[in-house]
């Protein structure tokens, strides 16, 4: 083992005890060592994110996607710093490029990853691309949800994802069909009762609005957007 690999041993053992400052010094002496290392620039960019320094942890993952493009998870954790930073479009983006380079999921024999998908769209609606979200749904469930394999535990997030977008688009027969499908499925979770709650709502169905907003309550009262439908629905 390399010098420099020694201390990005010892920086991540840091990092796992919250000590991210000093496991940045350690890997910034290790990129000093060897500056093509594209582990010491991810985990590097991981503890960086961790500070709250976004801009420095943008520029470390792209550091190591230039010394090895097919990084794993370097675009994800790229694209949260760049989230947080409100550069949504080159979040969505750097997440497109991560799908075009694994259509068909990034573990070979393990099928998509529904969530991935559902990931990108949402960036994309954040970037106010709510055509190019929807477009990309559209392409994942005509080309790509049945190879959905080892991940069918997540196969609901871009069902509920589109669900809002057609909500939003005033679709909402199908958006209610939509979310009733991810509703009644074995591998729903909380969200998807909540996206069911809305598309209700949206078709003029207070009442059973009402009931699965409740529902959606005792599973996770702290969802995003729960609080504001239940006191609708409560006038």
């Amino acid at each position: 083992m390399s010098n420099a690999e020694t201390l990005i041993q010892q920086a991540v053992s840091l990092a796992g005890t919250d000590n991210y400052l000093a496991a940045v010094e350690l890997l910034q002496q290790a990129i000093a060592m060897e500056p093509g290392n594209a582990r010491a620039h991810f985990e590097c960019g991981l503890a960086l994110l961790s500070l709250d320094h976004d801009i420095d942890a943008v520029d470390q993952f792209d550091q190591a996607l230039a010394h090895d493009p097919a990084w794993p998870g370097a675009r994800e954790w790229r694209a949260r710093a760049l989230g947080a930073m409100g550069e949504h479009r080159r979040a969505a983006d750097g997440l497109l490029q991560e799908l075009r380079m694994h259509p068909e999921g990034r573990h070979g024999g393990m099928g998509v990853d529904p969530r991935q998908w559902a990931d990108c769209a949402e960036a994309y609606v954040r970037a106010g691309e709510c055509l190019l979200a929807r477009e990309l749904l559209d392409e994942y469930f005509r080309d790509h949800a049945d190879k959905v394999s080892n991940y069918l535990k997540f196969e609901t997030a871009p069902m509920r994802v589109l669900a809002q977008l057609l909500i939003n688009a005033g679709e909402t027969r199908r958006a209610q069909e939509l979310a009733a499908q991810a509703y009644t499925n074995p591998n729903r979770c909380p969200a998807d009762v909540l996206a069911y709650a809305l598309s209700l709502e949206a078709m003029g169905d207070r009442d059973a609005a009402h009931s699965v907003c409740q529902e959606a309550l005792e599973l996770n009262h702290e969802m995003p957007g729960l609080s504001e439908l239940n006191a609708r629905l409560q006038r």
